[in-house]
């Protein structure tokens, strides 16, 4: 069963449907030779549009697809706060595809990308041979479009016979070029499979041509391509997770500039000897384009202190613009990265930066958490205000909380099953939630049902099947209006949990580091201003056109950029609107949005 859950997880897809599986592009025309062009696109036969038929008869995805994209879309939509595409018109919207991602979620980032394909592309993905073996997973996962793989022949063209059939259709398949799900702070492997994948189909299309295997679940049976072929393209995609293992945490898919098979490199591939030299070149290729869409840090405690000082600078949601979110982050890591020559400023403010982090970590809250609640030293006066608060949103809560306690609990295990493995922790909570809440949906159903026919003495059909139906549409809006307010309801039990676990004597040692390093960052903030270091001066370019973009929906006092082009402008003041006397009404207003 867990296998069956994998496998069906990890072929999610995008749910919108294409009205053929034909990719209606122009022919190929490769510079190399005008003979070898002849060879693989081939001239138009009688059978064209039988083939043609055929193959709109029997499309590479099945309505399994459309049913597992429902579930995972339902739940990237419930876990995630906010997913953000950027760079979307980078993808062609037809002709052959690798999307080439990293992989730092495990089963996560196949449905993060399947579900977020631009121009509703769908995406193969690769499966071991041995998976097909049973006639139940054998429909299941040919129905969604998974391609089944020989590992163990050494033979390229047959290990990608498969991956040539659904290129040659104008499909897009997506690997990993990692190799496998990880935690560290920046990509540490990429294999040349992808490379190999590339070059292979350029050397099978100029060999055969529009050919296909004829197989059933790849070509859909049949023996010759339709439309003409072309070579494939190479989009590399980031998936930047603000937080992986966190709930509601906010996602940036940010796809690169695709990248073209170079004539010259697939004319020295398909030259004996000079295989592994041509992978090598276009692999080098590949992995730039990857750094290029991903965060990568020398060490983890850069990516730390990064993560606390964009907090620092976008103190109202404590991560700025979500599309310029792996940019910035980029540009943080490299300001907070210690090199040979880095000042003593850049190095104290550091060292503060990570005990600031390892404190407020030992709490299990944020620096956005830990500034909300206590903008004021009086720990036990804010734990009631806390607690009131709670007293107020819950309520309302309460109800819509009930009817997804089977959900919590799914996630909940499914965070305790793997503690030490983050990639696995997300994907747990997810794939456990997931179930748990559809084995509810029956239940509520007939709960709703019976209570709407409980008076008749016999069986209404009719009116069971509006029963039925309102059952249903009862449910829906259930979750919908959970996902509406969990933010809220959620953000007042941390900020209560936080309160709790923060005492008198911890507090005030972490109350005069957090100022301490907000201090350091201003003077910090000055001398990159001067030296016009070229990290600061990329991200201040960034904030400036984000703001621009943004100023007239966003309120005066969230802008954290002043007439002088501070980042940080104001560090925060110790006084609290409800414990204090109040102040001007700006400051009344200010401090009623956040809260």
């Amino acid at each position: 069963m867990r296998l069956l859950i994998s496998s069906l997880v990890v072929v999610t897809q995008q749910n919108k449907t294409r009205s053929s599986c034909l990719s209606h592009s122009k022919a190929y025309n490769h510079p190399i030779s005008t003979r070898s062009t002849a060879t693989y696109i081939g001239q138009p036969t009688s059978d064209t549009f039988l083939n043609k038929r055929r193959a709109n008869e029997k499309m590479p995805f099945g309505p399994t697809y459309d049913i597992i994209n429902t579930l995972a879309r339902w739940s990237l939509n419930s876990y995630f706060h906010t997913i953000t595409i950027s760079n979307p018109h980078e993808v062609p919207p037809t002709g052959p595809v690798i999307v080439a991602a990293n992989h730092w979620n495990m089963t996560i980032d196949p449905a993060m990308l399947s579900s977020r394909m631009p121009h509703g592309r769908r995406l193969h993905y690769w499966a071991k041979n041995t998976l097909f073996k049973n006639p139940i997973i054998n429909f299941i996962l040919l129905d969604a479009g998974n391609i089944p793989v020989d590992r163990t022949t050494r033979n390229n063209q047959l290990l990608f016979k498969g991956t040539f059939d659904v290129l040659k259709l104008g499909e897009c398949v997506a690997l990993f070029p990692e190799g496998t799900s990880y935690t560290e702070p920046k990509i540490i492997q990429v294999k040349d499979g992808i490379a190999w994948t590339a070059l292979e189909y350029a050397k099978n299309l100029r060999l055969t041509g529009q050919e296909l295997s004829g197989s059933e679940g790849t070509a859909g049976g049949l023996v010759r391509a339709p439309e003409a072929v072309e070579d494939v393209k190479v989009i590399v995609c980031g998936l930047n997770y603000t937080d992986k293992t966190r709930y509601r945490a906010a996602v940036q898919v940010e796809y690169s500039t695709p990248i073209t098979l170079d004539p010259t490199v697939v004319e020295r591939f398909m030259t004996a000897g000079e295989e592994k030299a041509a992978v090598k070149l276009l692999i080098k290729a590949i992995e730039a384009r990857l750094r290029s869409v991903t965060v990568n840090a020398d060490d983890w405690e850069s990516l730390w202190t990064a993560q606390i000082l964009r907090q620092f600078i976008w103190p109202l949601d404590g991560l700025g613009p979500l599309h310029h979110y792996r940019h910035n982050m980029q540009q943080l890591v490299n300001i907070m990265s210690i090199k040979e020559d880095s000042p003593p400023s850049i190095k104290n403010f550091r060292t503060d930066l990570i005990e600031y982090h390892r404190q407020l970590t030992a709490v299990d809250t944020t620096h956005l958490e830990f500034v909300q609640v206590f903008p004021t030293r009086e720990a036990r006066a804010r734990l009631a205000i806390e607690a009131a608060r709670c007293l107020c949103i819950w309520p309302f809560f309460c109800l819509l909380a009930l009817a997804h306690l089977p959900v919590y609990i799914g996630a909940y295990v499914g965070s305790r099953l793997q503690p030490d493995e983050p990639e696995s922790m997300a994907q747990n909570k997810v794939v456990l939630g997931l179930f748990s809440g559809l084995a509810m949906v029956p239940i509520y159903v007939t709960m709703i049902v019976r209570m709407l026919v409980a008076e008749q003495e016999e069986r209404d059909w009719t009116r069971l099947m509006v029963g039925t139906m309102v059952g249903l549409g009862s449910v829906i809006v259930m979750h919908v209006m959970h996902d509406g307010m969990i933010d809220g309801a959620y953000g007042a039990w941390k900020r209560l949990r936080t309160c709790w676990r923060l005492k008198e004597d911890r507090l005030d040692e972490l109350w005069d580091l957090r100022d301490r390093c907000l201090e350091a960052w201003t003077a910090l903030e000055i001398e990159l201003r001067t030296q016009n270091h070229p990290a600061f001066t990329s991200l201040l370019a960034t904030h400036h056109s984000s703001l621009s973009s943004s100023s007239k929906s966003l309120a005066p006092s969230s802008s954290p950029i002043n007439s002088s082009d501070r980042i940080l402008n104001h560090l925060p003041v110790d006084h609290d609107l409800i414990l204090d006397p109040p102040v001007d009404e700006k400051s009344l207003l200010r401090c009623k949005k956040t809260l």
